[in-house]
């Protein structure tokens, strides 16, 4: 019978470690949009990067549970309030065993590409 409260996880779901590179474009450079990914990625407990790129782009590469991953793609899409989002577009990549930033756990900037 069931208790109502026996949330089945969805595929791909809590026990999954997923990897995203998201790449977004809008006025997203000089307002503070880096330090929003930061804080939302790790209130998500991702790990990862961002950084802007030299066509007025941020990047950003993220790992994950799926959920998590879903939320920071809606959150990328909202932005920070003194910036604009045009588009988010996403690519799933190979999840890493350790963060790519040297010496690294949890969420960084990285220098601009």
């Amino acid at each position: 019978m069931p208790t109502g409260h026996g949330r089945r996880a969805s595929q791909g779901g809590e026990g999954s470690v997923l990897r995203m590179r998201f790449l977004v474009d809008g006025l997203v450079q000089g307002v503070g949009y880096r330090y929003f990914v930061v804080t939302a990625s790790r209130r998500l407990a991702l790990t990862g990067w961002v950084r802007n790129r030299r066509d007025g782009s941020v990047e950003v590469e993220a790992q994950g549970s799926s959920d998590a991953l879903a939320e920071l793609r809606v959150l990328l899409a909202q932005g920070p309030r003194w910036g604009h989002v045009d588009s988010v577009a996403a690519q799933p990549i190979p999840a890493v065993k350790h963060s790519p930033v040297k010496g690294s756990r949890g969420f960084r900037v990285l220098p601009d590409a």
